[in-house]
This record gives C-alpha cells, sequence and structure tokens, in this order.
C-alpha cells in the first residue's frame, strides 16, 4: 500500500500568532495556493490515488477539498489524522493573551510540560499506530492523507523510526506501508534522516 501523507497549507493561526492544536483555524489564501501548486508535483508520482483522508479540522479539510479536485478524488473524515491537542486550555488563544491569562500553562508548554487539557505524546503515538494500522487494513491500495505537523512528527519518529527535519505548510510525503512497516519513499516540503 503506498500512502501520501500531507501537511495542510498555511492557515489563519499561523499569522495571528495563535496556539493551534484541536483551536479549528481556516485555511488562508496563501495555504490554498499552497497546496495547488503541490498537485503539480502530485501527479507526476503517477500513483492512481484511490481517495483523500482528511483530518476534522477545517484547515486540512479545505486541504483537502483542493487536493481532491485537482486529483479528481473523494474525501473522507479520518478522525485519527487529527493534529495532537499540545496545547489544551491555550487551543485558540493568542500567544501574548495566554502569557497574562495563563502565565503557569504558557511556562509549562515552554519546559515542555503537560498543559492542562493538552494530549500527552503517549496517547498521540497511539493513535498514530492506530491510523497506520487502520488504514492498512482498509483494503485500499493508495490513498492521501491530510493531516497536520505534529501528527507527522510522531509518524515519522514512532512509525518510522525516522527524525522529521522539515515539514513544510503542504509539504508532503509518499510512503509505502507493508506489513505495518512504513517507510518513506520521497517526499516535496518533507525532509527526514
Amino acid at each position: 500500500m503506498k500512502i501520501l501523507f500531507m501537511r495542510h497549507g498555511e492557515s489563519t493561526d499561523d499569522i495571528d500568532s495563535q496556539y493551534g492544536g484541536w483551536a479549528d483555524f481556516e485555511l488562508t489564501d496563501s495555504g490554498a495556493r499552497q497546496v495547488e501548486e503541490k498537485i503539480a508535483s502530485i501527479k507526476e508520482l503517477n500513483e492512481k490515488f484511490e481517495v483523500v483522508l482528511c483530518s476534522p479540522l477545517k484547515r486540512a479539510k479545505a486541504t483537502g477539498e483542493i487536493m481532491a479536485k485537482g486529483l479528481e478524488l473523494i474525501t473522507e473524515m479520518f478522525e485519527y489524522a487529527k493534529e495532537r491537542n499540545t496545547y489544551g486550555v491555550l487551543s485558540g488563544m493568542k500567544k501574548e493573551a495566554a502569557k497574562e491569562s495563563y502565565p503557569d500553562q504558557v511556562d509549562k508548554l515552554d519546559k515542555g510540560e503537560y498543559v492542562d487539557g493538552s494530549e500527552r505524546y503517549e496517547d498521540l503515538t497511539v493513535r498514530v499506530k492506530k491510523a497506520v494500522s487502520l488504514l492498512e487494513k482498509s483494503g485500499r491500495e493508495t490513498v492521501v492523507v491530510i493531516t497536520h505537523g505534529n501528527f507527522l512528527k510522531c509518524l515519522f519518529s514512532e512509525a518510522m523510526g525516522k527524525r522529521l527535519t522539515k515539514k513544510e505548510d503542504a509539504g508532503w510525503v509518499l510512503a509505502e506501508l507493508e506489513n505495518n512497516q512504513l517507510s518513506p519513499i520521497v517526499g516535496n516540503g518533507i525532509e527526514w534522516e
């Protein structure tokens, strides 16, 4: 099975200095253009993708709709591809306002500690591995999965044994999944070692 994992395009939290995670931000016009620009490189792969599976967050759904239109496919929601809830109670807040309202939580975030209401890395790892298992059991041969940066970081580390070194907005990686072993083949805007 071949899976093209794509990070969503630029979203409004990126330009408004807000904490993302599970906060549901829109794709920007620039983000939509980023996705459209990647379609040609994906078509060059000469893979016959069957469906575009999307995280349920708006920025991923909008990315998926652009991809589906460009590749003449349908979209389906795939809850497991959702971003990590890294920010918990800080999700959606402007970073300056969060420092004033929740200085203790911002301090915890800066130290890499658990933020109230957030998703622990261990739980994300379980979800990422479950996503890979569900994809393998889906009966499909080639799919596109629209996801997020922290999902990809965990996917590379925990499912591929690689370190993600670059993850651009609308970046993608084509990976092969065989016998529950996931291996990256080629990327565009995504790099690893």
